[in-house]
């Protein structure tokens, strides 16, 4: 506790630590770096490395550095189950020269060290970037903070071009309309997407020009279609590459750039406004929202006059879902990530604010997701459907829209989660534990910063929240906490909750079924073999397949689809485990065997 605390800025996220903690390992990146804070050293930093709030500012990722500083102050290496970013933490553990780290890391990547770069030269490097003027942006709303170094790495790029003209006496200068209310520059693209790009351009700045820069994703990654749009949005033609070669796709011409730079400036010249989307918050630009002028969405900011404390135009709706709506305003094209689970949701969304392709979109999806799961269109379709319909309704009589507008908003701190949303809302069901604590009839305290404090599961409030938006109980495909849900429900006492949540699980648990395709395979009695299941997987497996045509063999049962089939047992032993090698390959599991030598399999339709 004795130790100086210190407060950094890495890459616009913020960390307060020990000076202890970042020097704990001296011949570190961070313990050079720190150390000569309070010791006469030449490599002393400036006033220059500090933000305008005095905080350090380090131009690395800011989200990874949370599981570095957690090393620093453990010395040991604790990361959630399935992590999936072990790259990028690999590469981050290199740029601050921590050697255990970097080999605590190694043996869970399962590889051999790497030879560690001399200090001596990545600081010189470190030292001439830390030298470089620091920038803080605010991409749709997220906010990242790194160098002008950084993002003129490119001098051809969009965001080359922009910043460059920050200290050049240029024409295409960006003036002070292109900053927010806290004169952070404004990017009105997808602000998750850009720490991607942005640690491309960081990684750009220290790769030698002859070598390739690298591009790290997490494992599984689901948006290269999304991180390739705004690769070719910013005009980065090696990252345009590096995430083509991933796609496995040519890449496309490249636009021009003083075609897309015409767009941009114009679209940077045009009003921004920062959004709070059920305590979410977005910026962008009034032409993105009016874009659709017969929308709902269009309607709202004829007039953007229903503002909370800090300013933000409140909406009283999903806000996670939000940002897939606002990336097709921006760009019509509906880019999702690969097994999207919410599309019910976003189809809602898209009704609730009138925005009619977008509708068209989401509803093909749905119906191609319903033929490819070969079950019948369910619950979920239809009752989208329903609230697309209301939604239409609804805006044909823009009053009752005007009257939700107008509606007191609330701020909610739930378990730590904090959640903007209307008084109207919470007391839809007046019964309910919410209904009444919001009635108005009781007094309820807030914190100083006037955040209701309830002391619930914060994540899981979302679903209870959206259901008390709509009436509609709306969850992801494969969603695991049903428990914890209803328990949750049974918390707020909404009964009605509690009823949705028992008739779409045991719904989802009727599809799963459906879903699930088992067939089985062994030897019976006098010398025979048996097959089990459908005709058509039969014809998948080739050795099983033409195992049957050339023996001896009985239908017991079948028809044209799904049947029993018994042939003669002689030579099976010696395929039986090519058998076995091919119902793996296309998507089974065995599920159980028994002392018979008889084995079901099963997989996912």
């Amino acid at each position: 506790m004795a130790s100086k605390m210190i407060t950094l800025n890495v890459g616009g996220t913020i960390y307060t630590t020990s000076i202890e903690t970042l020097t704990c390992y001296t011949d570190s990146m961070l313990g050079t770096m720190f150390k000569a804070q309070h010791e006469d050293s030449g490599t002393r930093l400036d006033q220059s490395n500090k933000d305008e709030l005095g905080r350090f500012v380090i131009d690395r990722d800011g989200l990874m550095f949370r599981f570095v500083l957690n090393f620093l102050r453990e010395s040991s290496l604790t990361l959630p189950e399935d992590f999936k970013e072990l790259g990028l933490l690999r590469r981050e553990a290199e740029f601050y020269q921590i050697k255990p780290l970097i080999k605590a890391v190694g043996k869970l990547v399962d590889e051999a060290v790497d030879m560690i770069e001399p200090l001596t030269h990545i600081g010189e490097r470190i030292y001439t970037k830390m030298a470089s003027k620091m920038i803080t942006l605010n991409v749709g709303g997220t906010i990242y903070t790194t160098s002008i170094e950084t993002l003129t790495c490119y001098p051809d790029s969009m965001l080359g071009t922009m910043f460059k003209a920050q200290h050049e006496d240029s024409g295409t200068r960006l003036e002070p309309s292109n900053k927010d209310e806290h004169g952070r520059f404004v990017i009105d693209l997808d602000g998750p997407m850009f720490r991607f790009v942005l640690n491309f351009l960081r990684e750009s700045c220290l790769t030698p020009r002859a070598s390739e820069p690298c591009l790290t994703l997490p494992e599984d990654f689901k948006e290269l279609g999304l991180l390739r749009r705004e690769a070719e949005f910013y005009q980065i033609k090696p990252l345009i590459k590096a995430v083509g070669k991933l796609v496995d796709e040519a890449v496309d011409m490249i636009e021009p750039l003083t075609h897309i730079g015409e767009r941009i400036y114009t679209k940077m010249a045009s009003k921004m406004i920062t959004l709070n989307v059920g305590g979410t918050i977005y910026t962008t630009s009034i032409e993105n929202l009016t874009h659709y002028h017969d929308s709902r969405l269009a309607k709202m900011f004829k007039d953007p006059s229903n503002t909370d404390a800090q300013g933000n135009f409140v909406i009283d709706r999903d806000g996670p879902t939000f940002r897939f709506v606002l990336n097709f305003l921006r760009e019509p094209c509906l880019i999702l990530p690969k097994d999207f689970k919410e599309l019910d949701l976003l189809n809602q969304e898209a009704g609730f604010y009138g925005i009619t392709l977008l509708m068209e979109k989401c509803q093909e999806l749905i119906y191609q997701r319903s033929l490819l799961a070969s079950t019948p269109l369910g619950v979920n379709f239809d009752s989208s459907s329903t609230v697309v319909l209301t939604s239409m309704q609804a805006a044909n009589h823009p009053g009752s829209f005007t009257m939700a507008v107008e509606n007191e908003f609330i701020k909610l701190d739930v378990g730590g989660s904090l959640y903007t949303t209307s008084r109207s809302t919470l007391t839809h069901y007046p019964k309910s534990m919410l209904g009444k604590m919001f009635s108005g009839r009781h007094s309820t305290a807030c914190d100083e910063r006037g955040r209701y404090i309830i002391d619930g599961d914060g994540p899981i409030f979302r679903y209870v929240l959206n259901f008390l938006r709509r009436s509609k109980l709306n969850l992801p495909e494969g969603f695991k906490e049903w428990d914890l849900l209803t328990m949750e429900a049974d918390f707020y006492q909404i009964y009605e909750l509690i009823t949705a949540i028992a008739l779409l699980r045991e719904e989802r648990k009727r599809c799963k079924i459906q879903e699930t395709e088992f067939i089985e395979l062994g030897f019976c009695s006098g010398e025979k073999c048996f097959y089990s299941g459908s005709a058509v997987t039969l014809k998948e497996i080739p050795a099983l397949h033409e195992f049957t045509k050339r023996k001896t063999f009985i239908y017991s049962g079948y028809n044209t689809s799904f049947g029993k089939v018994l042939f003669e047992s002689a030579g099976f032993d010696n395929d039986l485990m090519l058998i076995f090698q091919q119902i793996a390959s296309v998507g089974f599991e065995m599920v159980n065997t028994n002392a018979t030598r008889a084995w079901v399999f099963k997989r996912k339709l």
